[in-house]
């Protein structure tokens, strides 16, 4: 199967509900982009943008998919360009274009290619990659035509990306992962090897995000969820009367990301661009 076909298969098979509403996968994008225009991971992403980088207007969407992020953005007022490979009607380019026209929106511009063969004059404020930097065929050529593409001073953004404790973990990740057996497509990187690539890039991490620490990672669980498995974790070491705290949560999260070594586990990364690469 392809990614299209996979898709198709999994909106048609039950035990897969739960994955496809999740995701975003939904049959009706439309309904795909209220609701991800009104998540808690969406609503954590804006936030970020506007207090690191308040006065950008125009954000690249990479590997845009069915457009839920470049539409949510769209309709917050910035000038979008989503870059998608995949010219499907269901779940790619093709998508992107319905919503613009049905949702009128005049600032989104769609253009069918991958983030390693993109190229333009123009230069942007913020290149947004979700769930996409892992799927990178040549992950320093990928970081290398964002960083390229970006103005000094602007933010790549990158979340939701699959992270190994050590590369022979790629295995077991791929195993696990409920949609690998039908396209193949899925892969996975070290947390080295994605500051490596940035590094190459003359991108400056900024933040490092942990798997528990936002919501941007930690969805579809829900804040109430993981402070819940904190506050046992916590009650576990004889610390329950702490648990409350803000700081200790904090921490906490933190600490409990660093022992996490599930092949996979998701991280996102900020990082700025200080000087033409």
């Amino acid at each position: 199967m392809n990614w299209h076909e996979t898709i198709a298969h999994i909106r048609s098979t039950k035990d897969y509900d739960e994955l496809v509403n999740a995701a975003y996968l939904g049959g009706d994008i439309h309904a795909n982009v209220k609701r991800y225009a009104a998540s808690e991971e969406f609503k954590e992403i804006l936030k970020k943008i506007r207090e690191l980088h308040p006065s950008a207007t125009h954000i690249l969407d990479i590997g845009s998919g069915n457009g839920i992020s470049a539409a949510a953005f769209s309709m917050n007022g910035y000038k979008v360009t989503a870059l998608e490979p995949d010219p499907s009607d269901s779940i790619g380019a093709g998508a992107i274009r319905i919503l613009k026209n049905d949702l009128n929106i005049h600032n989104l511009e769609v253009i069918e290619n991958t983030a390693e063969n993109f190229n333009s004059e123009i230069e942007f404020d913020i290149i947004f990659a979700r769930q996409a930097l892992h799927h990178a065929t040549e992950l320093d050529s990928f970081v290398l035509n964002c960083a390229k593409h970006l103005k000094v001073g602007g933010l790549f953004i990158a979340i939701r990306d699959h992270v190994l404790s050590e590369e022979k973990d790629l295995s077991a990740f791929l195993e696990s992962h409920p949609l690998q057996k039908f396209y193949g497509g899925e892969n996975a990187f070290t947390l080295n090897r994605y500051e490596t690539a940035f590094t190459k890039a003359r991108l400056k991490v900024i933040e490092e995000i942990g798997p528990l620490s936002s919501v941007i990672n930690f969805h579809p669980r829900t804040e109430e969820d993981v402070s819940l498995a904190v506050k046992q974790a916590l009650a576990s070491k004889g610390l329950g009367f702490i648990s409350n705290n803000t700081w200790v949560q904090t921490v906490t999260r933190k600490y409990l990301d660093t022992l996490d070594k599930t092949p996979g586990r998701l991280y996102s990364f900020i990082t700025l661009k200080e000087e033409h690469s």
